[in-house]
C-alpha cells in the first residue's frame, strides 16, 4: 500500500486503537490505488522501477 491505515485514520480522525473499520479502510485504500493506476495509465512502484 502506498498509504497506510494509520495515515488514513489520522486524516479521518479515527482513533488508532479502533480496529472496527480496518477492513473497510483497507478496501478503500486498495480501490484508490487501483483507480490511480488506471487514471495514470501506468504502473506505480513503491520503491523503484524494476
Amino acid at each position: 500500500m502506498f498509504i497506510d491505515k494509520e495515515q488514513v485514520k489520522r486524516q479521518c480522525r479515527i482513533e488508532l486503537g479502533d480496529n472496527s473499520e480496518d477492513v473497510l479502510l483497507e478496501n478503500y485504500i486498495a480501490a484508490v490505488e487501483q483507480k490511480t493506476i488506471a487514471h495514470l495509465n501506468r504502473n506505480l512502484y513503491k520503491e523503484s522501477v524494476p
